[in-house]
């Protein structure tokens, strides 16, 4: 009975493997850094992303400023295009094409920066 008690102390015992031992070893700070090493290039990818969203961004508000800005754009169109029916029509048609597109580039400029910022802690949370 001795000797099994002797044989289950020295089981306890045993050396962790290197690859535990070393990680206990290591500050959280250690950790977190060998961690990012491995991502950086996610990371820099999630970040030109995210720049590029917010860049389409601040072209669209760009965009839409000047369209508030010059107002008698719309009255120019009218007054070169004639006072016919279908001809005041398609130049209200472009004005709202053109309101729409504006809306389109701010909602994917939205869901381009949200994939950079998502690319970017998805690389943080990786071991």
């Amino acid at each position: 009975m001795a000797s099994a008690q002797k044989d289950q102390d020295m089981a306890v015992s045993a050396p962790a493997a290197p690859d535990v031992a070393r990680a206990a070893a290591m500050t959280s700070s250690e950790l977190s850094s060998e961690g990012q090493s491995k991502n950086w290039f996610a990371q820099i990818v999630g970040i030109l992303v995210f720049v590029l969203g917010v860049a389409i961004i601040l072209y669209v508000l760009r965009l839409g400023f000047e369209m508030y800005n010059d107002p008698a754009a719309s009255l120019r169109a009218f007054q070169t295009v004639g006072s016919k029916n279908a001809d005041i029509g398609m130049a209200f048609a472009g004005l709202v094409l053109r309101i729409a597109l504006l809306f389109f580039g701010s909602i994917s400029g939205s869901l381009i920066a949200n994939k950079g910022i998502n690319l970017y802690f998805t690389a943080l949370r990786r071991d």
